[in-house]
């Protein structure tokens, strides 16, 4: 049976634990905040992290964070699998909300009307 995608709450709660594991320890705890807020944003809005020719934008990223430089330069190598984990967790719930039929949430792999179950 394919694995179905966290829900958002399971989620948002492995995206604040990642942030509180590997930024507060590299990043200000203003920095820290600014960061893990965004991230969360992205997973209650079910919107993608800002990219630019399929990389993360991390000059946006700065700016909607108020990264100075040298907190963008260590967000970058401490960040940057948080921020994948989410672009893959909205490319899952895509695809499983895609194979999800009626109102139940079951997931179907097979469409009922041509085996025969209505």
């Amino acid at each position: 049976m394919p694995r179905l995608p966290a829900s958002s709450s399971v989620f948002s709660q492995k995206i604040s634990s990642f942030c509180d594991m590997r930024l507060a320890c590299a990043l200000s705890s203003h920095d820290h905040e600014n960061l893990r807020s965004y991230m969360l944003g992205f997973v209650a809005r079910r919107a993608r992290p800002p990219q630019n020719a399929g990389k993360l934008d991390w000059k946006e990223i700065a700016v909607a964070c108020d990264l100075d430089s040298e907190s963008l330069r260590v967000a970058k190598r401490v960040a940057q699998p948080g921020f994948e984990a989410i672009i893959r967790w909205l490319e899952e719930t895509k695809i499983a909300s895609a194979n999800t039929r009626g109102h139940s949430g079951e997931l179907t792999l097979v469409d009922r009307s041509v085996v025969g179950h209505n």
